[in-house]
């Protein structure tokens, strides 16, 4: 049986937030000012093991002394406004008719109002392989220094998708002295961003910079390969490498919303008014 956590407000006017990213700082910083935090028990969950940061610019984590330069408040901003924040804490159910959820550690948590902003995470395609060692996603500060280390005995990357994000990867990698591929599915990088005469031109940009592109290309498989991977595609000939990461866009976590029973979007997203 989960564990009913005894707390000494009421606990049929606690406000929960599922969810510790950039959206859901901007509720807190929201909620302060307003000063709804004075008369409300607030609890917010986050499944990462630090408070929200700024995601957007992930990037510029390799520039910074330490990842808390990234945070959009530090962990005291919380504790100072009287905001429970709940690090490394993943929610499983939400039940909206007895008005609680639980964690991953079987813990209920009562509530008054609850808001859901889970965000997204990161997509994997079908790919055979995709889950084998040094192939990597490109969303966390986790994944980020997970790259980081294995950029260290690597000379060679692929990136998979030719989007912002992939080209953000793609630099990361040219940074850490990787040599880089990258292999888009589309006929031209930043496909839904570029026209084609733009998307020629930033290949062009692209190519000075040293990155290979491959486009109009499907990666079928990757495939350990002694201590290096080698990729398989749907035309031409097989990259062998020694790190790949998956750029291929992302996918909202709407399934805590759907086990309840909200409505969500057909390709995913909790439906609101």
């Amino acid at each position: 049986m989960p564990k009913k956590l005894d707390n000494p407000k009421p606990q049929n006017d606690t406000l929960i937030i599922v969810g510790n990213g950039m959206v859901s700082w901007r509720l807190c910083r929201k909620l302060v000012d307003l000063g709804v935090n004075t008369n409300r028990r607030i609890i917010v969950f986050g499944e990462e093991p630090r408070p929200a940061y700024d995601r957007v610019n992930l990037t510029k984590y390799f520039e910074l002394d330490a990842p808390d330069d990234l945070l959009l408040s530090p962990l005291d901003w919380y504790a100072d406004n009287d905001i429970e924040l709940k690090v490394n804490t993943k929610i499983i159910k939400l039940d909206p008719s007895a008005k609680l959820v639980v964690d991953d550690q079987g813990r209920e948590y009562p509530y008054g109002d609850c808001v859901l902003a889970t965000g997204s995470h990161a997509f994997v395609p079908p790919i055979t392989g995709a889950d084998s060692d040094n192939v990597f996603v490109y969303r966390t500060i986790e994944d980020i220094e997970s790259i980081k280390v294995a950029a260290q005995e690597a000379r060679h990357g692929v990136i998979i998708g030719g989007g912002l994000l992939g080209l953000e990867a793609a630099n990361v990698l040219k940074d850490l002295s990787v040599d880089a591929c990258i292999v888009q599915a589309a006929g031209g990088l930043m496909s839904r961003q570029l026209n084609e005469d733009a998307a020629g031109y930033l290949l062009c940009e692209v190519a000075e910079l040293g990155m290979a592109v491959r486009l109009k290309t499907m990666t079928k498989a990757i495939d350990p390969a002694s201590d290096r991977l080698e990729l398989r595609f749907d035309k031409g000939e097989p990259i062998v490498t020694d790190m790949v990461i998956l750029a291929t866009g992302i996918k909202p976590n709407d399934s805590l919303a759907v086990d309840a029973g909200i409505s969500t979007a057909v390709r995913g997203g909790i439906i609101v008014d």
